[in-house]
C-alpha cells in the first residue's frame, strides 16, 4: 500500500475545487458564518449570520445536485453553469424569505428542505436513465464516503484538540476556549466537505458494470439490521392485537414507531438490493414481498392513531408530516407489490416530491395546519356563542353563562397557535369591537408584540380568563395547569419621583432573588446595604399578584401600565434603604408556583 504524496493530494484537492467550485464556496461561507456566530452574543448580527448558515446548509446538497445533474447529462459548460446559477438563485430567494426572528415553523421547513435536497443528491445523476445497478453503486459510494469522512474528521479534530490542550499545559500558551469550537467547524465544514466531494465518481456509466459488494455491509444488514426489523415488527403486531382485543384506541406514539420501523425495513432492503438474484439469497425477494404486505395493517393503525387526534384537535405540522409519511408508505407498498422491488430510484424521487409539497405551496404542512386550526377556532367560538349570525366575534358576556373551562382552553390554544404563526389577522378582522391600538415603544419589538403580547390582548378582550394552558406539542390530556402571566410597568414618559432619596442604585436582571441575595455599596461607606427580613420575596410576589388582580379588565391582561406610585414599595425600619421603585417586572404563575422575573428597579437610599 503506497501513501499518496503531498503533490498528489494537492492535485486532487485542486481537481475537486475545479469540479465543485460553488459547492465548496458555499461550504466556506457557511463555516465562516458559524465561526462568526460564536463571537456574537445578541448583537443583532446573529440574525443575518444564522439565516446565512441555514441557507448554506441547504446550498451544499442543492448545488451538489445541480453539478452532478449537469455532469450526468453531459451538458456544455455554459449549460452547467446556468444550472448551478439557477440553484444559487433559489438559495438567494430562500435567504431573503427568512424572517428576522427565527420561528419554529422556519426551522421545521428548513429540515424538510434538507430532506428534499439530500434525496435530490441521491438520484440527480439518474434522472433520465434507469440504471439500477449503477444507481445502487453510486449511492453506496456516497454512503461509505460519508462514513469515512466522518471518521477522519473525528480523528483529526481529536488529535488537534489534544495538541492544543498539551500546548496550553506544557508551553503555557493562552488558547481561547472558543478555538476548539472554531477548529471543529473548520474540520467538519471545510475538510469534511472537501474530502467527501473528492470521492464522488465522475464516470457514472462505469458504475453499471460494477458488481462489487462490501462483505461488511452484508453482515451488518443480514445479522444486525434485519433482525431488529423483525423484532420491531413483532412488537408492533402484538400491540395491534392488544388494541383490537381491548377495543381501545392506539397511542399517539405508535405513529412514530411505525414510521421508524418502516424506514429501517426499507433501508435494509436497499442495502441488500444487489444480492437479491443470487441463488443463496432468494430469501431477500421473499422478505421484500412480505415486508410490504406487513406494512398495510401497520399503516392502518398509524392512520387511526393520528386520525383520532386530528379529529379532536385539528391538524398541526407534526400531524401533517405523520399523515404524509403514512400516505407515502402506502404508495410505496402498493407500488412495489405491483412492480416488484427493483425500481429503487422511486424511493428517493418520491420522498423528494413529498418533501417539496410538505414545505412549499398551498398544500404544505404550514398552510394546511393553519387552515385547520383556524377552522377549529371558529368552530369553538361558535360553540361558546361568540361567533354570531352577523359573522362577527363578540366577547363573552360575563353577566351570562360563561363557556366551560375546557372550551375556553381550546379557544385560547387556537389563538396561541395562530398568533405564533402570524396568522391572527383574519380573526382580528372578524371582531365586533376591534382591539384598541397600542403604542409600541420600540419598533424593534414588533415581532415580540405581534406574537406574544397580541394573543394575550385578544384573549383578555374576549373575556377568556384563567385559561388552562396546554402545549400543542404534548398529547397528554391531563397536562393542563393554571397559567397566569402579565407585565407591570410604569406609564410611558412619566417622571420618577426621588422621594427625598440621596442616592439611587439601579438593578436590572432576570432573577428577583438577586435583589435580596446581593449586597450593594452605599457611597463611600464600606458597609454593604442588605435588605432585611421585613421585606421578603414572598411579600413582593403577593403585592405584584394583587396589583394584577386589581387592574385586570381595566387594561388588557398582559402589559399593565401603572403610575410610578403603584410600583413603589416602602421598606419599613431600615437604616439605609428608603424604598424600592420598580420600572417594570414580569409576573408568572404556573404549576411551579408564582415568581417575578425580568425586572428593573432602583433602590432609594436615605439621606
Amino acid at each position: 500500500m503506497r501513501l499518496p504524496s503531498f503533490d498528489a493530494l494537492l492535485n486532487q484537492a485542486g481537481n475537486t475545487f475545479s469540479r465543485f467550485p460553488l459547492t465548496l464556496l458555499i461550504a466556506f461561507t457557511g463555516t465562516i458564518s458559524a465561526m462568526m456566530l460564536i463571537e456574537r452574543s445578541f448583537s443583532g448580527e446573529e440574525v443575518i449570520l444564522t439565516n446565512l448558515l441555514l441557507t448554506c446548509a441547504l446550498g451544499l446538497p442543492l448545488m451538489l445536485s445541480a453539478t452532478l445533474l449537469g455532469e450526468a447529462r453531459k451538458l456544455m459548460a455554459l449549460a452547467k453553469w446556468g444550472l448551478q446559477l439557477a440553484a444559487l438563485s433559489m438559495l438567494l430567494l430562500y435567504y431573503f424569505s427568512l424572517p428576522d426572528q427565527m420561528e419554529d415553523q422556519q426551522i421545521l421547513r428548513f429540515f424538510i428542505y434538507a430532506v428534499a435536497f439530500h434525496m435530490l443528491v441521491a438520484f440527480a445523476p439518474y434522472t433520465q436513465k434507469e440504471s439500477y445497478q449503477g444507481f445502487w453503486q453510486y449511492n453506496k459510494i456516497l454512503f461509505l464516503r460519508f462514513l469515512t469522512t466522518v471518521l477522519y474528521s473525528i480523528v483529526i479534530f481529536t488529535g488537534l484538540s489534544i495538541a492544543l490542550a498539551l500546548s496550553t499545559l506544557l508551553l503555557e500558551l493562552d488558547i481561547n476556549e472558543k478555538t476548539y469550537s472554531r477548529l471543529w467547524l473548520l474540520v467538519t465544514g471545510v475538510f469534511n466537505t472537501w474530502m467527501f466531494l473528492s470521492g464522488i465518481p465522475e464516470n457514472f456509466d462505469l458504475l453499471e458494470n460494477d458488481e462489487h459488494y462490501p462483505k461488511g455491509l452484508k453482515i451488518f444488514t443480514q445479522f444486525v439490521l434485519l433482525p431488529l426489523v423483525v423484532v420491531y415488527l413483532g412488537i408492533l403486531y402484538l400491540y395491534m392485537i392488544k388494541v383490537i382485543f381491548q377495543f381501545s384506541l392506539p397511542k399517539g406514539m405508535v405513529s412514530w414507531l411505525v414510521n421508524i420501523f418502516s424506514v429501517m425495513g426499507i433501508l435494509s432492503l436497499l442495502l441488500i438490493y444487489p444480492l437479491r438474484h443470487q441463488s443463496e439469497n432468494k430469501w431477500i425477494s421473499l422478505f421484500g414481498k412480505w415486508f410490504f404486505r406487513a406494512l398495510f395493517p401497520l399503516i392502518a393503525i398509524l392512520t387511526v392513531a393520528i386520525g383520532v387526534r386530528v379529529s379532536e384537535y385539528g391538524i398541526t405540522e407534526n400531524r401533517y408530516l405523520v399523515l404524509a409519511v403514512a400516505a407515502w408508505l402506502l404508495i410505496i407498498a402498493i407500488y412495489y407489490l405491483l412492480k416488484g422491488f427493483h425500481r429503487i430510484r422511486f424511493i428517493p424521487m418520491s420522498l423528494f416530491v413529498l418533501a417539496i409539497i410538505a414545505a412549499t405551496g398551498p398544500f404544505s404542512a404550514f398552510n394546511v395546519s393553519t387552515k385547520s386550526q383556524n377552522k377549529r377556532l371558529l368552530k369553538n367560538l361558535e360553540k361558546a356563542g361568540m361567533l354570531q349570525n352577523d359573522g362577527k366575534i363578540h366577547a363573552v358576556d360575563t353577566l351570562k353563562n360563561i363557556p366551560s373551562k375546557e372550551l375556553q382552553t381550546e379557544i385560547a390554544e387556537g389563538i396561541d397557535y395562530l398568533a405564533d404563526r402570524n396568522r391572527l389577522k383574519p380573526i382580528l378582522d372578524m371582531l365586533a369591537i376591534a382591539l384598541p391600538e397600542e403604542d409600541k415603544e420600540d419598533d424593534d419589538d414588533e415581532y415580540y408584540f405581534s406574537n406574544y403580547e397580541l394573543k394575550y390582548r385578544l384573549i383578555t378582550h374576549l373575556n377568556i380568563e384563567n385559561y388552562a394552558y396546554r402545549s400543542y406539542y404534548s398529547e397528554v390530556e391531563d397536562a393542563a395547569s393554571e397559567y397566569e402571566y402579565f407585565k407591570l410597568s410604569i406609564q410611558k414618559n412619566q417622571a420618577i419621583p426621588l422621594r427625598g432619596a440621596s442616592q439611587l442604585i439601579e438593578i436590572s436582571t432576570y432573577d428577583i432573588k438577586t435583589l435580596f441575595d446581593n449586597h450593594y455599596p452605599s457611597g463611600d461607606s464600606s458597609s454593604p446595604i442588605i435588605l432585611n427580613k421585613g421585606f421578603t420575596v414572598e411579600m413582593l410576589i403577593e403585592r405584584f399578584s394583587n396589583l394584577g388582580k386589581n387592574h385586570h379588565n381595566k387594561t388588557y391582561y398582559f402589559d399593565i401600565k401603572l403610575h410610578a406610585d403603584s410600583l413603589y414599595f416602602h421598606v419599613e425600619n431600615h437604616q439605609q434603604i428608603k424604598g424600592i421603585q420598580f420600572d417594570y417586572a414580569d409576573y408568572t404563575k404556573d404549576e411551579v408556583g408564582s415568581r417575578i422575573s425580568n425586572y428593573r428597579c432602583w433602590i432609594l437610599l436615605k439621606e
